[in-house]
């Protein structure tokens, strides 16, 4: 069914977007108009185009790619705000439950930046979280091998036309890491923290399940409508 044709690529409040609903296996009702449900809080794909050192990254997923689920709910053109500046999302599909990530964005100057994302989703508790690396920005290429993983966590709206992004809280996984939940390392690096986590796959989906997800994932990161064409 097709998307239905929304109110331009205006910003769009991730308030009005229910972090806990996202049932992929529930076909979407789009072109009915329904409202956005009450709740918010969330993220995917990170600072992306201008992603800072503070944001943690990880050494492994979230999840395992081999046995990742798709999410053909975010295949599309996206238009909305990134870091509070005018963004273009494109979701393409790859192999299996791979996807990639276009993302454009233009800053207070007019300057335009662009970087390609590779990521597969993960459901943790009926919620849905992407893992992402850097594939090549704006002409750099990068080696998948050199890579970390950033880990979003994202929501869609109930007719899928609005989806929102949150990346995880630079402080809170700070406090994660000093306090044993999972292994990590904090470079001061001048004020501009760099934060890796280093911990397995098991252990880390183990965190999460336990924590919540609106103090882990609390940057809030990004906030699209889908746009035709």
């Amino acid at each position: 069914m097709a998307r239905p044709v929304r109110a331009g690529p205006g910003v769009l409040d991730s308030a009005s977007i229910d972090p806990h609903h996202g049932d992929r296996d529930a076909p979407l009702q789009r072109g009915r108009g329904g409202p956005l449900s009450n709740r918010a809080t969330w993220l995917l794909l990170l600072a992306a185009v201008s992603l800072a050192g503070c944001i943690p990254d990880s050494i492994n997923p979230l999840g395992d790619p081999a046995t990742a689920a798709p999410d053909p709910r975010l295949a599309g053109r996206w238009m909305g705000t990134m870091n509070d500046e005018p963004a273009t999302l494109v979701v393409t599909a790859g192999e299996g439950a791979m996807l990639q990530f276009r993302v454009e964005t233009t800053d207070s100057q007019g300057k335009k930046e662009w970087v390609l994302l590779d990521g597969f989703p993960a459901r943790v508790k009926g919620r849905d979280y992407m893992s992402v690396k850097f594939r090549e920005e704006a002409g750099k290429v990068y080696d998948p091998a050199d890579q970390n993983y950033y880990i979003c966590r994202y929501a869609l709206s109930h007719d899928g036309s609005a989806l929102a992004v949150w990346a995880m809280d630079e402080r809170r996984i700070v406090d994660v890491i000093a306090d044993g939940f999972v292994n990590g390392s904090v470079d001061p690096n001048g004020g501009n923290r760099i934060i890796h986590i280093t911990d397995s796959t098991t252990v880390l989906k183990e965190y999460v399940e336990s924590a919540d997800p609106d103090r882990v994932f609390g940057h809030k990161l990004a906030a699209f409508r889908w746009a035709p064409g």
